[in-house]
């Protein structure tokens, strides 16, 4: 049993053709179905409406007195392929379908023909992936280098890479890269002696050039070159400590060649005049740089004293007979006497002091009685006057 179309599309409207080849018989019979029941015609060919669903087509020998085996032929209806697809593309570049070319984002219909001639309805779902275009702007600092993509960038510019992104589309990136160079400055900074100049990390404190790499706000190098002048400080001497009696003054000076002053008072004078006790300070400037120095101005109590003993042995220690004085002696008069009442020695000089002899010859270990008339004080409204009597032993 034979057909012409054993595959029919399910929208075909036309006929089959029915064929047997061989056997003996009276009547050839063609049945739907392999029991004999649905008879559809005889003889060979047939020609009849193609069916709408897959049949097998039967076809046997029949006589009055006996019916042949059944030979069989299958003609099977194929329906239309349906089919949904969800492409992307990238932009600018095209999805083909059959006869037709997609380049937009949409959904798309189309009928194509199978191997069989029967319709492949396909439905498209078409996503058009758009170009990604972004912008970066990066520093470097001079000496580095920028790597993007398979570039390498080292200068200021705008550069523009086109990558693929995961779908393999474009990424095009736009790259405003800002090359910032190394910063170089000079300083000539003057301190004083005693003082020290940073500059980073680094202290300096004598005279001379250095360069310090440091790195500015940008993370970038900034080079900076140092011209270190160290000035000497200027010698300020007021003198030892002093003693100052009521009614007198003194005149303090930190000594010439300064260019100003700034004394504890806030005088700006080169001298400062005292005429009380107290702490006095100067601040003396030369042309670069200060010092300071101070002073203590003690209250002085006007006195005279005279030690008990003296031993003129020619040993350097305790060899004469004299006063100790506190205060300005204005005026004196001593005079030594022996146990006899002769006199020994006289003097106005309260510096000079007895040696203990007398017409050239050292006088005898003993007592000798002295007097003394003084006066202390520089002005009649702080003169102390007196007379002092006492006796002094002579130890050879």
């Amino acid at each position: 049993v034979l057909t012409n179309r054993n595959n029919i599309c399910i929208n075909d409207n036309g006929d089959i053709t029915l064929t047997a080849i061989g056997g003996i018989g009276d009547t050839l019979k063609w049945y739907s179905d392999n029991l004999g029941i649905n008879y559809i015609g005889k003889g060979t060919p047939l020609i009849i409406p193609s069916p709408t669903q897959s049949t097998t087509y039967y076809a046997r020998w029949e006589s009055l007195c006996d019916t042949s085996d059944c030979d069989s032929v299958k003609i099977v209806i194929i329906p239309t392929t349906l089919i949904t697809t969800n492409p992307q593309i990238c932009q600018g570049k095209t999805a083909t379908i059959g006869i037709h070319n997609y380049t937009a984002t949409g959904i798309y219909t189309d009928t194509l023909a199978t191997i069989y001639g029967c319709d492949s309805i396909i439905t498209t779902h078409l996503t058009v992936i758009q170009a990604i275009k972004t912008a970066q702007s990066p520093s470097i600092c001079e000496g580095e280098n920028f790597p993007f993509g398979s570039h390498i960038y080292t200068n200021t510019g705008i550069y523009t890479d086109t990558l693929a992104t995961i779908f393999g589309c474009d990424s095009i990136i736009t790259t405003n890269l800002s090359v910032i160079p190394a910063i170089n400055s000079t300083k000539n900074p003057s301190i004083c002696e005693g003082e020290n100049f940073q500059v980073g990390i680094n202290i300096y404190n004598t005279s001379g050039t250095y360069t310090d790499n440091l790195k500015a706000i940008s993370g970038c190098d900034s080079i900076v070159t140092t011209t270190l002048t160290v000035n000497p400080l200027p010698f300020v001497s007021l003198g030892e400590d002093k003693l100052i009696c009521k009614g007198d003054s003194i005149v303090l000076s930190p000594g010439p060649g300064f260019s100003s002053y700034l004394w504890s008072d806030g005088s700006v004078l080169s001298d400062l005049l005292v005429t009380h006790s107290g702490i006095y300070s100067v601040t003396a400037f030369n042309k670069w740089c200060p010092a300071t120095d101070e002073i203590s101005i003690n209250e002085c109590e006007a006195e005279i004293w005279f030690p008990n003993a003296f031993s003129p042995d020619n040993d350097g220690i305790n060899e004469s007979f004299k006063p100790v004085i506190m205060g300005t002696l204005s005026s004196y008069q001593i005079l030594i006497y022996n146990r006899w009442g002769q006199e020994l020695y006289e003097s106005n000089d309260s510096y000079a002091g007895w040696d203990g002899k007398f017409q050239g010859s050292t006088c005898a270990t003993g007592q000798y009685v002295y007097i003394v008339k003084f006066a202390i004080g520089t002005s009649p409204a702080t003169l102390k006057q007196g007379i002092k009597r006492g006796l002094v032993t002579l130890i050879k």
